[in-house]
């Protein structure tokens, strides 16, 4: 299998540059053990440059200009994804990988943006495995779907330039190495203002700016969007009555007029139709109380959700 678009083959004598993918040699091995042993656990498959490529150039035999190089650890996609999963979706049974199906899609989109070096609030770097025939010598250290975590990271002294690059099995095509460069950049260079949601009072407030902004009624008001339902649409559109130039109000209307009766109502309603078909000669008072403590039931509302 050769080597898969996001690298390229790398001269073992160039310089370091951002996206280098450092192998756990025994000499990088033992510079951490030193430094920061707590890299050493096996779960940290591999490591990774983030220091700018300009900061790593040795010219004229010179040292590099940077004093420290900063690596970041690299670990299994899938030993950390539940992890990144319950920063989207909620799990349905505490401390088990278990989710609403209907949260699946939410889960689909992380990791797209994973893949596609698009998730900025986590500081993910996706790397791809690298199954690498074209140069037997390179040791696999990247043998599945990992990520670099951009926010765990460690510097080690310049003075450890050359056991970084003898470390060196992969490298970025240069299209990744500037994407990588602007993920740590967003990370680390971001401006440090306050969140809205940094107290209750404040998330109140943010919640009532929001609701003020897109409304929650079926007329804007205020320049506001209407929301409105998928199915009462479509009955307007079948019926006709979404004509050509309508004012708001009249589309307001012609929609309200076909909204659907909550989920609650036509349940009960169906309740009822049955029985009035299994048993005709119930009393419909009888009924009417049957549906009333459907209606109120917990397990019934909750089911209906």
């Amino acid at each position: 299998m050769s080597r898969h678009w996001t690298y390229v083959k790398s001269d073992t004598d160039s310089d370091l540059q951002q996206g280098d993918v450092l192998a756990p040699t025994k000499e990088l091995r033992a510079i951490l053990k030193k430094v920061h042993p707590h890299f050493l656990n096996p779960k940290y498959t591999a490591f990774m440059v983030l220091s700018q490529s300009c900061d790593l150039v040795r010219r004229g035999g010179k040292d590099c200009s940077a004093h420290h190089i900063a690596i970041g650890v690299v670990r299994s996609l899938s030993e950390v994804l539940d992890k990144f999963i319950r920063t989207v979706c909620s799990p349905a049974v505490a401390d088990k990988p278990v989710y609403l199906r209907e949260q699946k899609i939410k889960a689909i989109q992380l990791l797209q943006r994973i893949l596609n070096q698009n998730e900025q609030a986590l500081g993910l770097f996706y790397l791809h495995p690298l199954n690498d025939e074209e140069d037997s010598a390179t040791p696999l250290v990247i043998c599945e779907a990992c990520v670099c975590l951009l926010r765990v990271s460690v510097a080690l002294r310049a003075q450890h330039y050359d056991v970084l690059r003898e470390a060196r099995c992969a490298r970025l095509d240069s299209q990744f190495q500037h994407k990588l460069g602007w993920l740590v950049g967003y990370i680390y260079a971001r401006i440090g203002t306050d969140d809205w949601t940094r107290d209750k009072e404040t998330q109140r407030e943010m919640e009532k700016q929001i609701k003020q902004l897109l409304g929650n009624s079926t007329v804007p008001t205020d320049n506001s969007p209407m929301w409105v339902d998928q199915e009462a649409i479509e009955v307007a559109q079948a019926k006709g009555l979404l004509v050509p130039n309508a004012s708001l109000e009249e589309i307001s209307n012609a929609i309200e007029s076909c909204r659907p009766a909550p989920v609650l109502e036509q349940a009960a309603s169906r309740v009822e139709e049955a029985i009035q078909t299994l048993a005709p000669a119930c009393d419909a008072e009888v009924i009417r109380k049957v549906v009333g403590c459907l209606k109120n039931d917990k397990e019934f509302r909750r089911c209906l959700r």
